[in-house]
C-alpha cells in the first residue's frame, strides 16, 4: 500500500486533478455487447482524464486487461466528453504502475 502512494505518477494525479472519480459503474454497447464494468479510479482535468485500474493477480499480467481498459477508456470518453489521455494498471502484487496504450 505504501508504495501506491509513494509512486511520483501517482501523486501528481491526486495533486492536480481537479475531480477524483472513484467506482464508477457504466453500461454501455460496445461492437455487439452491451458491457456492465465498474472503473476503480478516474483522474478528472478540465481537458482530460487519466484512468487508473487495480489488480490483485498474483503476478503481473501484461496485455491481458488491455482490451478492458479499452472499453474502460471509451465509457469515460462517452460519459465525460473528455479524451483519456493515459490509462494505467496499479499492480499491487508487484507494486508497479504499467501504462497501457
Amino acid at each position: 500500500r505504501d508504495s501506491y502512494y509513494s509512486n511520483p505518477t501517482i501523486k501528481k494525479l491526486y495533486q492536480n486533478a481537479i475531480n477524483l472519480r472513484k467506482e464508477e459503474s457504466f453500461l454501455m454497447k460496445y461492437e455487439d455487447y452491451y458491457v456492465n464494468g465498474q472503473i476503480d479510479l478516474i483522474f478528472e482535468f478540465d481537458d482530460h482524464a487519466v484512468l487508473l485500474d487495480f489488480k490483485t493477480d498474483a503476478i503481473k499480467r501484461e496485455g491481458f486487461y488491455d482490451d478492458q481498459l479499452r472499453v474502460y477508456k471509451r465509457a469515460i470518453e462517452d460519459a465525460l466528453h473528455k479524451e483519456v489521455k493515459e490509462s494505467l494498471i496499479y499492480w499491487y502484487s508487484a507494486g508497479e504502475l504499467e501504462k497501457i496504450n
